[in-house]
């Protein structure tokens, strides 16, 4: 992440560095998160600093595009709780009000940004989703209905 990025902050490696800093103790971002769930304070402490860094700016961003579902990667995304615990962060500060969570953890794997880029570049350049390389790593996934089974393709296909 850059100098002012919510990457620097938001990421696994940005929540160590922000315990770090705080309590200069050296602990990997799993072991904040287990702290956290468990109740310890100074892990609390940081959990709760780190989420009032991360959730203006994501609040602004959905106030500026007006997301109805933000897809949340990376390995912090599958710690329990924590994308709900961020989630609920983000809704008090948008300027509506959602039924549901609008975080939610991601569903596209690993290649979530090589289909992202894959859709894209079908969409700006014409063709269809039936090529060999993308029929060959299951997407997009399809249900009895003949609808895409995937939420992120479901999301893209559906213009959000």
């Amino acid at each position: 992440g850059q100098v002012g990025c919510v990457d620097t902050v938001g990421s696994a490696r940005g929540l160590e560095r922000l315990h770090r800093k705080r309590t200069a103790e050296l602990l990997g971002s799993e072991a904040i998160i287990a702290g956290w769930m468990a109740g310890e304070v100074e892990a609390g402490e940081t959990m709760a600093l780190w989420r009032e860094l991360v959730a203006g700016p994501l609040a602004m961003v959905v106030n500026v595009v007006g997301a109805d579902v933000v897809p949340v990667g990376g390995g912090l995304s599958k710690a329990p709780g924590l994308v709900g615990y961020l989630d609920e962060a983000v809704r008090v500060r948008i300027l509506r009000k959602t039924r549901g969570p609008l975080l939610v953890p991601a569903e596209c794997g690993a290649d979530a940004g090589l289909l992202g880029a894959a859709m894209a570049g079908v969409a700006a350049w014409g063709g269809g989703l039936r090529s060999a390389s993308i029929r060959r790593k299951g997407w997009p996934r399809r249900s009895r209905a003949g609808r895409t089974g995937s939420s992120c393709a479901r999301h893209w296909r559906s213009g959000g």
